[in-house]
C-alpha cells in the first residue's frame, strides 16, 4: 500500500465515522433527510424491536419520536474494518428515551449495545447496507426527572427536533449531491451535515 492508499485508507475510516454519529444525530433531531443519507436505498435494519427496508426502519424511528420527549444516542467505541468500497464496522452505543406512558406521564427508558453495520462506497460515498443492533443491556425507570425548572434553578436551553434546535442554526444548510436521493427518489436540497466531507469523497 504506497502513502496515497493509506491517505485514502485512513480518510475513508473518517467517512465511515461519519456516517453513524450522522445517524444519531437524525434520529435524535428526527431529521429525515439525514438519516435518509446514512442508508443505501435497498439498505436493510434489524433494530430488535423492528426488522425490514431502511426505508420503513426510518418510518418506524419517526413515528416513535412523535410520542417520545427526547431521545439521546452516544457512540463509544468503533471497530472498523475496510477496504476500498467495503466495510464492517462495530459501534458500541447508547440511548436514552424519555417516553410516555397510558396517563402521559414521562419515564425513561435506556439501553446499551452494538450497531454492526455492513458498509458499501458507491461513487464516493460511504452508507450502510446491513444493520444489525446487538443489545447488551436495557433498564426502563417508572418515572423520569422535572426538567421544567432548569438545572439548581437556572433556565436552560433544551434540545429540540429539527428545525427548532440550536444544531440547525450551527450547521449550514447545504444540498446534498446529485445522487443522493431519499427513498421517495427525490433529491434532498437540504439539511445535511455531509457537506464538507461530500466533497473530499468526490475529489
Amino acid at each position: 500500500m504506497n502513502l496515497a492508499e493509506k491517505v485514502q485508507h485512513l480518510l475513508d475510516r473518517e467517512l465511515i465515522r461519519d456516517v453513524i454519529v450522522r445517524y444519531c444525530h437524525g434520529a435524535d433531531r428526527a431529521d429525515r433527510q439525514v438519516l435518509d443519507s446514512v442508508y443505501w436505498p435497498d439498505a436493510v435494519d434489524d433494530h430488535g424491536v423492528f426488522s425490514g427496508s431502511a426505508a420503513e426502519y426510518i418510518e418506524f424511528l419517526l413515528d416513535g419520536a412523535k410520542v417520545m420527549d427526547q431521545m439521546q444516542h452516544l457512540v463509544g467505541n468503533m471497530l472498523i474494518r475496510n477496504d476500498a468500497t467495503n466495510a464492517q464496522c462495530e459501534s458500541y452505543f447508547i440511548g436514552y428515551h424519555r417516553q410516555r406512558n397510558e396517563a402521559d406521564e414521562p419515564f425513561d427508558f435506556m439501553a446499551g449495545g452494538r450497531y454492526l453495520d455492513q458498509l458499501e462506497k458507491r461513487d464516493g460515498e460511504w452508507r450502510i447496507l446491513d444493520r444489525k443492533v446487538v443489545f447488551d443491556w436495557f433498564r426502563t425507570l417508572k418515572g423520569s426527572a422535572d426538567w421544567a425548572e432548569g438545572i439548581h434553578g437556572v433556565p436552560v436551553t433544551m434540545g429540540a427536533r429539527t428545525p427548532h434546535d440550536l444544531s440547525d442554526k450551527l450547521f449550514v444548510k447545504q444540498p446534498l449531491p446529485e445522487q443522493a436521493e431519499n427513498f421517495a427518489g427525490e433529491t434532498n436540497t437540504h439539511s445535511t451535515l455531509a457537506g464538507p466531507f461530500m466533497a473530499l469523497q468526490n475529489d
